[in-house]
């Protein structure tokens, strides 16, 4: 039998409609969030659950429940991560090897990129950059664009002027 999901239909009301083969279904979400809370790589957890990352990025900006999901399997995921960092700088510090050989999960680990993504992730929390699921995103206003391009506008014309003075 087909999932099920509950959309809106053309007249705005809710209906009840079978996925796609090609959608999201029940199995497809578990995959690419259970890949997700492993790896902290959309494009390999999307990989896996067979679907485009950039359907991931649109199911996961229109289902607040499918963004809170996302949202805790990525920190699960840094937790493994930090959990799999400290791992191996103990081991390395000890001369002792933690991998267990029939641990199909254990993975290879650049340490410059997964201390790198700790530290943008960790930031991104601290400074409060992370949305909660139901917090709408804030567009900016015309006026807002408007000032901003105009600052780069700006800055532009003063990096070429000051390149034609020190001709």
């Amino acid at each position: 039998m087909a999932d099920t999901v509950v959309r809106r239909g053309r007249n705005g009301k809710p209906q009840v409609r079978a996925t796609h083969s090609n959608g999201w279904t029940k199995k497809r979400r578990e995959t690419f969030l259970n890949t997700l809370a492993e790896t902290c790589n959309v494009t390999a957890s999307a990989r896996a659950a067979g679907v485009w990352p950039s359907n991931a990025y649109k199911l996961r900006r229109s289902d607040a429940e499918f963004a809170a999901l996302w949202r805790a399997a990525m920190v699960v995921g840094y937790d493994r991560l930090e959990a799999r960092l400290l791992e191996v700088a103990t081991s390395a510090l000890n001369d002792i090897d933690l991998k267990d050989p029939g641990d199909t999960k254990s993975r290879e680990i650049n340490f410059d990129n997964a201390v790198k993504l700790l530290r943008t992730h960790r930031g991104a929390v601290a400074e409060g950059r992370t949305r909660s699921a139901d917090a709408p995103r804030r567009r900016a206003t015309q006026e807002e664009t408007d000032a901003a391009l105009i600052r780069k506008l700006d800055a532009l014309d003063r990096r070429r002027k000051a390149k034609n003075d020190r001709k």
